[in-house]
């Protein structure tokens, strides 16, 4: 016995795409009463409703007249003899013919199942799986996950028999919007992994969520950090806390959770936010953007160090500067250096255009003792220190890698710059 699959060669050739309508023929009691079947109000279909020996008969009177649907059987011989004779007791002319495959070949009948719903002669598709033997149903079921991640819009509905009473009535379901929740369940558990959102992802009842997913992506990867903490991450966080569906309800408080473990600084320094969220990408392979923000927190750090020391004098500074926190920390950061004399440091200002260096200046006496508040695990020490490397190596990466090293090694030191830089400032 094997298992065929029908499709009109004449039906192909149209100019324009059809939809697919795909069913699954079972072996029934074709001498049975008919039962009644009746679609579901919310499925917006032209399915009929009515007495019918099974799904077979009811999707041909319902698609058959209409010229842009294909009717797809799937079928064992055996289904196929049985269903001919229902359709002769039916009075429905449609002829039942495709190539066989074995029965026991499940992963042929599995990739035969892919190959129509990957058919891009198809504007979509209608999957019926109320009948057939238990092994197909599921492998449409798996073949329709996966085309479904592929584009989401491809299968319109999938069509199932819900039994109000056994073998008298029927209410046809769609559905499709499981699919879809595995949809929605898939892009949270990857999102949780990797910041990310596959561009091909829609959703209609779920649409907002993916808005806002992709808008803390953006900030995320773009280091928009003040946008992250301020906005992106609280809306993202307020869709997530949100979602009542019990099938995604606990991933999406699970990823709400590791968001707000991400952005949430209160009661941390900026300094411990930046490591915190540098570990994470590290961990998850973003390694540029993880330095970037191990740089960033090195030099807050080295900020907030000598601030505890001279806070009058370093509030100054941030006020000369605006609040401009680059244009600071790569002030600060230039006291590890010997070379960076008093001199140098008139200098720095003159060429920052943001800085009106009349309208205040470090005196000499200040800035030494800026100079000896440093703190001595940043210092350079053979012309070398963490901060050295760690802007090296990110300068190097920002520069397509020109040190030409393994992925491998770059993430192990990068790990290995991160317990240097926690050694320091404990």
């Amino acid at each position: 016995m094997g298992i065929i699959i029908s499709k009109k060669k004449n039906q192909l050739s149209h100019p324009n795409k059809k939809i697919a309508v795909v069913t699954i023929l079972g072996t029934i009691d074709k001498d049975k009463n008919k039962a009644h079947y009746i679609p579901d109000p919310k499925l917006k279909s032209q399915l009929l409703s009515g007495d019918f020996s099974n799904m077979f008969p009811l999707l041909l009177k319902s698609f058959k007249r209409d010229s842009k649907y294909e009717i797809i059987p799937i079928y064992t011989t055996q289904a196929k003899q049985i269903q001919n004779e229902v359709l002769k007791n039916e009075n429905i002319e449609f002829e039942i013919q495709g190539r066989v495959i074995e029965e026991n070949a499940y992963m042929e009948i599995f990739n035969t199942i892919n190959i129509i719903l990957q058919d891009s002669s198809y504007e979509s598709f209608i999957v019926d799986v109320s009948h057939g033997f238990r092994h197909l149903p599921i492998l449409a079921t798996v073949s329709m996950i996966i085309n479904n991640f592929e584009d989401t819009s491809k299968i319109k509905h999938i069509l199932f028999s819900k039994e109000i009473e056994r073998f008298k009535k029927y209410q046809i379901i769609d559905l499709k919007e499981y699919l879809d929740m595995a949809n929605i369940a898939f892009v949270l558990s990857t999102f949780e992994k990797n910041y990310t959102v596959a561009t091909h992802i829609h959703s209609t009842k779920y649409n907002e969520l993916i808005d806002k997913l992709n808008a803390f992506s953006n900030d995320l990867m773009a280091l928009s950090l003040n946008n992250l903490f301020t906005s992106s991450a609280k809306e993202l966080i307020a869709q997530l806390e949100n979602i009542d569906d019990t099938s995604i309800e606990s991933q999406a408080k699970k990823l709400s959770q590791s968001i707000k473990k991400l952005t949430n600084y209160k009661g941390k320094k900026r300094y411990e936010t930046y490591l915190d969220m540098a570990k994470d990408l590290v961990q998850k392979n973003y390694l540029l953007l993880g330095l970037s923000l191990l740089y960033e927190s090195i030099r807050l750090y080295i900020k907030s160090y000598i601030k505890k020391r001279n806070q009058q004098v370093v509030e100054k500074i941030e006020n000369v500067f605006k609040g401009d926190s680059y244009k600071i920390g790569d002030l600060f950061i230039r006291f590890k250096d010997h070379k960076f004399s008093y001199t140098k440091y008139k200098e720095h200002l003159e060429k920052n255009k943001k800085v009106d260096k009349d309208s205040w200046l470090l005196d000499e006496e200040l800035y030494k003792k800026i100079k000896r508040d440093f703190p001595n695990e940043f210092r350079s020490k053979n012309n070398r220190s963490i901060t050295d490397a760690v802007a090296h190596t990110r300068n190097n990466l920002a520069h397509a890698n020109s040190d030409n090293k393994k992925f491998k090694d770059i993430k192990k030191q990068i790990e290995e710059y991160i317990k240097t830089y926690e050694l320091c400032i404990k």
